[in-house]
């Protein structure tokens, strides 16, 4: 695990400035989440797009893998048109382009 330290995402529907410590210490990556570590919310489009911009290198996220599983990742590259994250321990990396930020 990372010994960096940190504290857990908060976030609530009303408040959209978003704690920016993203780590979680009791998860490796590629860790799937639990429902007490992510909070989903339906966003607009608009909105989901703002949340995926204010996202930086280094920030820790869920990405939802292709098995429908949502697991712990950190953010390696942003570009304007994608972000690429490291999934797992092995230093697997996943790329969603921009299209996928936000799916209905």
């Amino acid at each position: 695990k990372n010994s960096s330290g940190g504290s857990k995402k908060q976030m609530s529907s009303s408040n959209r400035n978003f704690d920016r410590s993203t780590f979680l210490p009791h998860l490796d990556l590629g860790d799937v989440g639990t429902p007490r570590d992510i909070i989903l919310f339906e966003y607009s489009p608009s909105i989901a797009l703002k949340i995926m911009n204010s996202l930086r290198v280094h920030d820790f996220a869920f990405i939802q893998r292709s098995s429908g599983q949502w697991t712990y990742a950190i953010i390696a590259e942003k570009r304007e048109d994608a972000i690429r994250f490291v999934v797992n321990v092995n230093g697997d990396t996943k790329t969603l382009s921009k299209k996928h930020w936000y799916t209905s």
